[in-house]
């Protein structure tokens, strides 16, 4: 296993595999069974994505986001970034990759917007025109705000230990979010 602070998990979308990140500087994909398959060594990872259709496995560092082809780990592209790479979640067709603070074009290996984000969880709308980071909701048309969700508690004081989460279900009627005051 890891060495350090565990900061990411992603399954493979086949269910068999799954990758972990770590501040041990690898990054670490595994069979389903706990067989290490694979170790990407070097850098601290901050967060990991499989594409939906399983062909790429995306990976956060310090300054980037890498782009590793599944079949043989093959780097495809590196995807520059200003912040620290972490969240990463893929938009539903494939073609967008989003972190907590950046979206770039995947198939183009172009950033397209930065967000301003204190390492919220993204989620894509299930329509794919909207993204959620954390209480904010982005436009991915054109990047604008278009809304910020408020807590139904007082907000504590947050720190750089604690984010919001959140997820969309699958039919696109449910969202979850958690934060430091709780699930809603």
């Amino acid at each position: 296993g890891h060495s350090n602070q565990v900061t990411g998990v992603a399954f493979h979308p086949g269910g068999q595999q799954l990758v972990s990140t770590s501040r041990d500087a690898t990054a670490r994909l595994w069979q389903i069974d706990g067989t290490l398959l694979y170790k990407f060594s070097g850098y601290s990872t901050f967060g990991a994505a499989f594409s939906p259709d399983g062909q790429t496995l995306a990976i956060g560092y310090a300054d980037a986001v890498r782009i590793y082809r599944i079949s043989d780990l093959s780097l495809v592209s590196s995807l520059p970034s200003a912040d620290v790479v972490s969240h990463l979640v893929y938009s539903p067709d494939g073609q967008l990759l989003a972190s907590s603070s950046d979206l770039w074009h995947v198939g183009e290996a172009r950033h397209i917007y930065h967000f301003q984000s204190s390492g919220d969880t993204p989620a894509f709308t299930n329509d794919g025109l909207a993204l959620f980071i954390g209480r904010r909701t982005w436009r991915i048309s054109n990047g604008k705000l278009i809304g910020e969700m408020e807590s139904p508690l007082p907000e504590m004081l947050r720190t750089n230990d604690v984010w919001d989460s959140l997820d969309i279900s699958l039919d696109g009627g449910t969202l979850a979010w958690g934060t430091p005051e709780g699930l809603y």
